[in-house]
């Protein structure tokens, strides 16, 4: 669960919606970011830079009363080629590669009881060994239409965690959603190097001899 599809299917299912080298993505969703944000992070993956996210997405869209259409939209197939790129791209290999590296730090994007054990959701419970914890939810203002809040806010709360723009970070939750969002939240802060997990704990957390705390 969360892990990325065959580069063969996921070239079928882009040029199924049109997309080209010269298109621009803007991703939304109606849950605070996360699936939107996913579907970011694997353009990332499959090299496609051309992208935004819609700030507070249809929650903000609608409340600041823009139009919205019930009519499906239809769109001319394109040959779009995936190939992935591995430096955004962390996988448990690398994870337990750099455990221990001080360059790198590792943020997981849970909620304080999953990171702490308290909530099981995989075989086993806990964290990754060295992970700082960051809920994903503290980057939105609720009283806002779940925006995000200002880059100032949010830069002092990453640097409070030791989450640095001079480190390469690596985000994870459950399936890489919620961590999705949080990679493109320090995209947007100007953090040079990201990469994302997407086994997550839904593979890290069944996996027998991965190392936890």
């Amino acid at each position: 669960m969360g892990t990325l599809p065959d580069p063969a299917i996921l070239s079928e299912t882009f040029s199924f919606i049109g997309l080209t080298p010269d298109s621009h993505v803007v991703a939304y969703d109606d849950e605070g970011g996360g699936r939107a944000s996913r579907l970011l992070w694997t353009l990332d993956v499959v090299g496609h830079h051309r992208y935004s996210l819609l700030n507070g997405g249809l929650h903000a869209w609608l409340n600041d009363r823009h139009r919205v259409s019930n009519e499906p939209v239809s769109t001319s197939h394109s040959d779009f080629t995936v190939k992935f790129d591995n430096r955004v791209l962390a996988e448990k290999g690398y994870i337990l590669n750099h455990l221990h590296d001080a360059g790198v730090i590792i943020v997981d994007t849970r909620t304080p009881a999953e990171y702490r054990g308290e909530t099981k959701r995989a075989e086993r419970t806990g964290h990754i060994p060295g992970a700082v914890n960051f809920d994903w939810i503290n980057a939105i203002d609720q009283t806002r239409s779940v925006r995000l809040k200002p880059a100032e806010i949010l830069m002092r709360a990453f640097t409070d965690l030791k989450v640095t723009p001079d480190k390469e970070v690596i985000t994870y939750c459950q399936a890489h959603h919620r961590s999705a969002h949080t990679y493109i939240v320090l995209k947007s802060l100007g953090y040079p190097r990201m990469r994302g997990y997407p086994g997550s704990w839904s593979e890290w957390g069944n996996t027998p001899d991965m190392p936890i705390e």
